[in-house]
């Protein structure tokens, strides 16, 4: 901090402001307007640092930027995680209004953060797809793997991956391969191997086209067989494409891949991969 920066306490006084709070905590509350209930904690304020990485992040006009996150099942502090997100974009990104949604794939709710009694409202739009209407998403090609992850029981949405299948593979282009990838894999989340399998037939889908994706069926034993042929390289350079395309270009990829590959199981990689949120709980199943 230089001489003249004002806007950061800097370390002594905090050192003073900490002998006043903590020398007379309830005249210090007292005069925040805090009541104290029962007996009270000071509790360390130090917290490590952590490195976000947000899964989309758009500037939809010169004005406003939208922050999307992806979940499977929401964690009891996604809200405030969100808070971490919105501190951060909005330090980067000053004077842009900051639109947050949070997209969950399958069970659990959002616990909201917001607190009306002191005036904070977080913001946050939380979609479940479970609750949207498929024929939504299969009237739009980019949209339709998000099909069999909306409102039906276990044959409604057998029905709705075959015709997001067979709506993408109407619209040759590009992205096509991409498209039927997403609906295989956002397939897993609420069908079993063996639908997969006899939707993935009937569509003439490739078992190639999606082997480096999840590992439950037929293409989980193409990801083995290219493992068991090619060698550990090959299945090295798979598992490190699929952590950081879930979750980004992080320093522990090649030491989590390198565990991954050389662990009792390297076939059920891409399985662990898909099913965690984060790479701690991707740590913590290995």
């Amino acid at each position: 901090m230089s001489a003249g920066d004002s806007t950061r306490p800097g370390p002594v006084f905090d050192r003073a402001m900490r002998r006043v709070a903590e020398g007379d905590l309830t005249a210090f509350c007292e005069w925040l307007q805090v009541d104290l209930e029962g007996p009270t904690q000071i509790l360390s304020g130090s917290f490590s640092a952590a490195t976000l990485y947000a899964d989309l992040l758009v500037r939809v006009n010169p004005r406003q930027l939208i922050h999307v996150e992806y979940i499977r099942s929401p964690a009891p502090d996604m809200a405030v995680r969100m808070i971490g997100y919105r501190a951060q974009i909005m330090r980067y990104h000053p004077n842009l209004q900051v639109s947050q949604y949070a997209i969950v794939l399958g069970e659990g709710r959002v616990r909201s953060a917001d607190d009306p009694e002191n005036g904070f409202q977080l913001g946050l739009r939380t979609i479940y797809l479970r609750e949207c209407d498929p024929e939504l998403f299969l009237t739009v090609p980019g949209l339709a793997p998000l099909a069999v992850l909306a409102r039906g029981d276990q044959a409604t949405r057998a029905r709705s991956l075959a015709s997001a299948v067979n709506l993408i593979q109407s619209q040759p282009g590009p992205q096509q391969s991409q498209l039927l990838e997403a609906a295989a894999v956002l397939a897993t989340i609420r069908l079993d191997g063996p639908t997969i399998d006899v939707i993935r037939r009937e569509s003439g889908m490739s078992v190639e086209s999606i082997a480096d994706f999840y590992s439950e069926t037929e293409v989980g034993r193409e990801l083995l067989n290219r493992g068991l042929e090619q060698g550990l390289e090959l299945s090295a350079q798979m598992i490190a494409a699929l952590l950081r395309d879930r979750f980004g270009d992080q320093p522990q990829i090649a030491e989590i891949t390198d565990r991954l590959v050389h662990g009792p199981d390297p076939a059920s990689a891409a399985r662990a991969i898909t099913r965690a949120e984060t790479l701690s709980e991707l740590l913590a199943e290995m």
